[in-house]
């Protein structure tokens, strides 16, 4: 991690994290669905897997919810390695900033050696007045 830019803002703070109470608002109904949809689906099914003679037979239920639970492995996979790729982006980002920032303030000071600041009524207006239109 770097250290605070100069002149900028500190980060708002993090808000306060409540308990995990929300949670069990999700989790207990999906639960229960989950037990209710494998007491009326207790019925067997045979898996076969085609080129070997391989064969399992097993209740409906368990056979969907293993499927369901491959499939939200690989995509909580995929998800996870998407934020790392992101995360070790913006550490990069994080120190390239940083390393640009100490590059400003070095660059300032030597230009504070190399000529001394001008007075602010010497500076020219950055914004001129417009020109009145032509003709008049």
């Amino acid at each position: 991690m770097s250290g605070p830019v100069p002149g900028a803002a500190a980060p708002p703070p993090e808000p306060a994290r409540r308990g995990p109470r929300w949670h069990l608002l999700v989790t207990l109904p999906v639960a229960a669905l989950l037990v209710l949809f494998a007491l009326s689906n207790r019925a067997p099914v045979r898996l076969t897997l085609w080129p070997f003679n391989l064969a399992v037979e097993a209740p409906v239920s368990l056979v969907v919810l293993a499927v369901a639970a491959i499939a939200f492995l690989a995509g909580a996979l995929l998800a996870s390695l998407t934020a790392w790729r992101q995360s070790r982006r913006a550490r990069r980002l994080e120190r390239e900033t940083a390393r640009l920032a100490q590059e400003i303030v070095a660059l300032r000071h030597r230009l504070t050696e190399i000529a001394p600041a001008a007075a602010p009524q010497d500076r020219p207006h950055p914004h001129p007045a417009p020109l009145p239109p032509p003709g008049r």
